[in-house]
């Protein structure tokens, strides 16, 4: 099937290369099936792709992304994952409406550099990088990293993260609230992490 609309105009040359491409892809992988820099700026321009960040896009015809911010750092940084605030704000386990996004990544790793969306890198321990580390869908064909809910709960109660107190603690509420709550594995991870008597005390804290 072809392009609806302006694609029409394209050609079967620009149709075939876009089509073998998945539905988010990078500019690397476009030239890669023969696309020029030339013919992404005119598929940008005429909407029939979207850049999200610099170097990536992704098919305007797949419709809006759920979470393009978070989309478009997880494809940046693939070894990574959404944490912190960020990954409450997945969890639906806060109000907070943070300006950065928050990515971990393993220490000993290249920390990248993304300037759009507004992207915090923090660096994790690499011993325990992948606890709690899961995959979620976001689209078709799309998914993302992030800490699943303990994690995320237990790395905002850890020092020098910068999660104030007032949202950590806002966080375990709506969590331990949450007929999905695991208290027991929630202290095994902070004992993994070694946050284990900040975790336990903000518990009874909560009574």
């Amino acid at each position: 099937m072809g392009f609806i609309g302006p694609a029409n105009e394209l050609g079967g040359r620009l149709e075939d290369r876009l089509r073998a491409l998945p539905t988010m892809f990078t500019s690397k992988t476009a030239r890669e099936v023969g696309l020029s820099w030339e013919d992404l700026y005119r598929l940008r321009d005429q909407q029939i792709i979207v850049e999200l960040s610099r170097g990536l896009y992704r098919r305007a015809s797949a419709g809006p992304p759920t979470m393009p911010d978070l989309l478009a750092v997880s494809a940046r940084a693939p070894r990574g994952m959404i944490c912190l605030v960020s990954a409450l704000g997945y969890w639906d386990l806060t109000d907070e409406m943070p300006g950065v996004v928050d990515l971990a990544v393993p220490r000993g790793t290249n920390q990248p550099t993304i300037t759009y969306p507004p992207t915090k890198v923090h660096v994790f321990q690499a011993a325990t990088f992948d606890l709690g580390r899961t995959q979620v869908p976001v689209g078709p064909e799309e998914h993302i990293w992030v800490s699943d809910r303990e994690r995320t709960i237990v790395d905002c109660f850890r020092p020098r993260t910068g999660v104030g107190t007032s949202i950590s603690y806002n966080a375990l509420r709506s969590y331990m609230a949450s007929p999905e709550a695991k208290p027991g594995r929630l202290l095994d991870l902070a004992r993994a992490l070694r946050t284990f008597a900040v975790v336990r005390h903000a518990l009874e804290v909560l009574g």
